[in-house]
C-alpha cells in the first residue's frame, strides 16, 4: 500500500503545481483529490499496523492514586 501511495502522490503533486501555475481549475481539483486519497490510504495503513496515537494519560504513574507507597515515599516523609 505504501508503494501505491508513492505512485499516486508524486504525479498528483506535479499536476497540482502545474495546474496552479497555468490556472487550470480541473487539474487543481484532480490533484487535490488524489492527494486526499493518498492521505486516506496512509491513515488506513497506519491503523492496520497499530501505530495510532495512544492516550497520553495512559503513561501516568498510578502508584499515588492507588494508595500504595514505595520505600522512597516513606523515606521522604521522615
Amino acid at each position: 500500500m505504501k508503494q501505491t501511495q508513492g505512485i499516486l502522490v508524486i504525479p498528483a503533486y506535479v499536476l497540482l503545481l502545474a495546474s496552479l501555475y497555468f490556472d487550470y481549475n480541473l487539474g487543481v481539483f484532480v490533484g487535490l483529490g488524489v492527494i486526499v486519497l493518498t492521505l486516506i490510504l496512509r491513515q488506513i495503513r497506519m491503523h492496520k499496523s497499530g501505530s495510532t496515537a495512544e492516550n497520553p494519560n495512559a503513561a501516568v504513574d498510578t502508584s499515588e492514586s492507588t494508595g500504595s507507597r514505595t520505600e522512597f515515599d516513606m523515606v521522604e516523609d521522615e
